[in-house]
């Protein structure tokens, strides 16, 4: 410990190299190498410079203590939210299977002579489908919603895409159920029914692209 002044004295200290570490509140510390002979007084003058002063706290920002403290409703909201869009994220993925495997059935029942059966298959491909794409776009959908946040980037890109392939997944089955109507009656597809398979592969699109502008990191 120094003196008021600043002064020390270490007395009695062998020959030899010492490190001299010196330190003092709202000072910069800093460390001297000594080199002490024998029967020999040794002066050492440090000079220390001011620190930098100590970062603010948040109660010095202007936070409140309520807002400090954090609120257990709005933590809980937040998990509440991110478990439902996980379950959206992976429903999503697997909703991916039957939509393919939907469109690539609908190549070999278009004409009039194919088989009941190859459009039963299709059929129930497609309600499958639906039945997995609208799960999957609930959890999204009732999800709690957090105040404050917007959505950018990718995430913006994801939800325009929904509604394109959103409003797809309502036409397709419907121009679907037309076309099917059609076929069972003997007739070629036409009308408004002839877009149903331009409408699936639309949303077929439309639907990978909303999974890749999320999945791929630029």
């Amino acid at each position: 410990m120094t003196n008021q002044a600043g002064a020390y004295s270490v007395p009695n200290l062998p020959p030899g190299e010492y490190e001299l570490s010196v330190s003092a509140e709202g000072l910069e510390s800093k460390v001297v190498k000594v080199t002490v002979a024998a029967a020999e007084t040794q002066p050492v003058d440090v000079v220390l410079a001011p620190g930098m002063p100590p970062p603010p706290s948040l109660s010095d920002l202007g936070f409140t203590r309520q807002q400090l403290t954090g609120n257990p409703e709005e933590q809980a909201r937040l998990d509440r939210r991110t478990h439902m869009l996980k379950i959206h994220q992976r429903l999503g993925l697997f909703t991916t299977v039957p939509l393919a495997a939907t469109v690539v059935a609908s190549l070999f029942v278009g004409g009039r002579q194919e088989s009941r059966t190859g459009r039963n298959v299709h059929a129930a491909l497609g309600a499958v489908t639906a039945g997995t794409y609208w799960t999957s776009a609930s959890f999204a959908i009732f999800a709690p919603k957090v105040k404050g946040t917007k959505s950018s980037g990718p995430i913006r890109v994801h939800k325009m895409l929904a509604w394109v392939h959103g409003t797809g997944m309502v036409l397709t089955p419907v121009l679907g159920a037309m076309a099917y109507h059609q076929l069972g009656q003997g007739q070629r597809v036409h009308g408004i029914a002839s877009y149903h398979g331009a409408v699936g592969i639309v949303t077929l699109s439309a639907y990978a692209a909303a999974i890749m502008s999320v999945s791929i990191k630029f």
